[in-house]
C-alpha cells in the first residue's frame, strides 16, 4: 500500500555550516533531490554502478503507474572525469525503455554555479515489480573520453517544483507562473526546468503533469540532537552522564548507528519509526566523545558524518549510569523523538559512504546526502558549506532544448 505523507520541511536552499561537527548531521538544502549517492570510475574510460530500489513503503506511484524519476551524474569537485549515464537497466537485467538521456546546457550549469559543466541527466520511468513489490534498478556511469575520477548520483521526482517530494497542483502552478523564464533570467528556478535545458516551457509542465501525484518520504539528511536535559548547560556539549540520549529525523525506517570513534564504548542503533524520528542511548566515555553517525534507507542510500565532540566528566558525576540505572541523583527523562531545541544545519558526508565530512557547530549537526564532502561551492543547483555536497537536478531536452538528448528504448 502506498503510504500516507506526513508534512516534510521544505528541503531549503541554504546551507547553514555547522554540521557534522555540531548535534545534527545534515539538514536541508537539497532542492528537489531526495537522495544522493557516490560513485568512482577507477580506470580511464571505464564503468561504475550505482543501484537504488523503489518500494512501496516510501514512494507513491502517478496514475499511469509508472514514476518519472530526475537522475543527475556530476564530476565531484577537482576530478577531470567527464561521467555520462549510459544505461539504466531494471532487476532482471533490461534496459529501461522510455529514458530519456541529457547533457545540461551549459547556462543550465553557469545559472546552477556547477563545479563543472560536465554534468549530464536522465529521466526513466519506474515502476514497482509484479505484487506491488520492492524493485531495483541499476545504473552504469562511464568515463568520457578515457577519464576517471569521483562522481555523484543525485535523484529527483520530475515536476516536483517546489522540492517538498511531491508533484501536485503547487508544481504545476509554479511552472505556470514561472514559463518562459530561462537560464539567463535572474529569477530563473531550476527546479521548475524539469527537463534542464535553460528554458521552462510547455515540455516542463507535461513533465510534471504526466507525474502528478508522484511522491517520496525518502530524505537526503539526517540530524542528530543531543537530549539538552543531559547536557550540564543547555548548547555546552558536555556532561555528567555516561549514558546520553540522542534524538534525530531521517528517512522513515532508516537505520541510524552511533559508532564512537574516541573510545571503546559500544556501537547504538536503532530504527527510524514511520515520521522517521528516531530516539536512542549512546555511552560515553571519559573526556572528549566523537560519533561517526550513519544511516541507511530502503532507497539504498548511506548517510556519513561526524558530529561534534560530548564531552563527558566523571570527576563531576552524581550519577553513574554505566549499568544503565543510577547510583545516586536522578537520571534525565529523555526528550521525544522528535523534539529539538537548538536550530539545525547541514553538511554533506564524503564521496564514500563511510567517510565523513567536518566543520564547527555549537549545537545540531545535520549530514546531508550520501555523497561527497569537497565540494565549496553547488552541485545539482544546491548551495552547500566548505567540506560538504548535495543535491541534484535533473536535465531532459526537447525539440525546443538547447542541450543535447536522445531517448532509448
Amino acid at each position: 500500500m502506498n503510504p500516507s505523507y506526513p508534512q516534510r520541511r521544505r528541503r531549503g536552499q541554504n546551507f547553514g555550516v555547522e554540521s557534522l561537527e555540531g548535534r545534527e548531521l545534515l539538514t536541508g538544502g537539497a532542492g528537489s533531490t531526495f537522495a544522493i549517492m557516490p560513485g568512482s570510475i577507477t580506470k580511464a574510460g571505464g564503468t561504475a554502478t550505482i543501484s537504488f530500489t523503489i518500494d512501496p513503503t516510501h514512494f507513491t506511484m502517478p496514475r499511469s503507474g509508472k514514476l518519472l524519476l530526475g537522475i543527475d551524474v556530476a564530476t565531484q569537485s577537482g576530478q577531470s572525469l567527464k561521467p555520462l549515464i549510459t544505461t539504466i537497466t531494471d532487476s532482471q537485467g533490461h534496459t529501461v525503455h522510455g529514458t530519456l538521456h541529457s547533457r545540461y546546457d551549459p547556462k543550465v550549469a553557469r545559472s546552477a554555479n556547477l563545479n563543472n559543466m560536465m554534468t549530464t541527466a536522465a529521466i526513466t520511468p519506474v515502476s514497482f515489480a509484479p505484487g506491488n513489490k520492492p524493485a531495483t534498478y541499476t545504473i552504469t556511469v562511464q568515463g568520457q573520453d578515457k577519464t576517471s575520477g569521483s562522481f555523484l548520483v543525485g535523484f529527483y521526482l520530475a515536476g516536483d517544483a517546489n522540492g517538498d517530494g511531491t508533484v501536485n497542483s503547487t508544481d504545476l502552478t509554479k511552472i505556470k507562473q514561472e514559463m518562459g523564464l530561462t537560464a539567463n533570467s535572474g529569477n530563473y528556478n531550476f527546479d521548475a526546468d524539469g527537463n534542464r535545458d535553460g528554458l521552462i516551457s510547455r515540455a516542463d509542465l507535461t513533465i510534471a503533469q504526466r507525474n502528478l501525484g508522484a511522491a517520496t518520504t525518502i530524505s537526503p539528511s539526517v540530524t542528530a540532537n543531543l537530549d539538552p536535559s543531559y547536557e550540564n548547560q543547555i548548547g555546552s556539549q558536555a556532561t555528567s552522564f555516561s549514558l546520553v540520549h540522542f534524538t534525530g529525523t531521517v528517512t522513515p525506517g532508516a537505520t541510524v548507528t552511533f559508532t564512537n570513534t574516541s573510545h571503546t564504548e559500544p556501537t547504538a542503533s536503532t530504527v527510524a519509526d514511520s515520521k522517521g524520528s528516531y530516539g536512542l542511548m549512546v555511552a560515553l566515555g571519559a573526556g572528549s566523545n566523537v560519533f561517526q553517525v550513519s544511516s541507511h534507507d530502503a532507497f539504498n542510500q548511506t548517510i556519513s558524518g561526524k558530529i561534534a565532540p560530548v564531552t563527558y566528566n566523571p570527576a563531576t558525576s552524581t550519577v553513574d549510569v554505566t549499568a544503565g540505572t543510577p547510583t545516586s541523583g536522578t537520571l534525565p527523562n529523555p526528550s521525544p523523538a522528535s523534539s529539538s531545541s537548538t536550530p539545525s544545519s547541514s553538511t554533506t558526508p564524503t564521496s564514500s559512504s563511510t567517510s565523513s565530512s567536518t566543520s564547527t557547530s555549537s549545537s545540531n549537526s545535520s549530514v546531508t546526502g550520501s555523497g561527497a564532502s569537497g565540494f565549496a561551492s553547488t552541485t545539482f543547483g544546491t548551495t552547500v558549506p566548505t567540506n560538504s555536497s548535495s543535491s541534484g537536478t535533473n536535465n531532459q531536452s526537447n525539440s525546443s532544448a538547447s542541450s543535447s538528448s536522445k531517448q532509448t528504448g
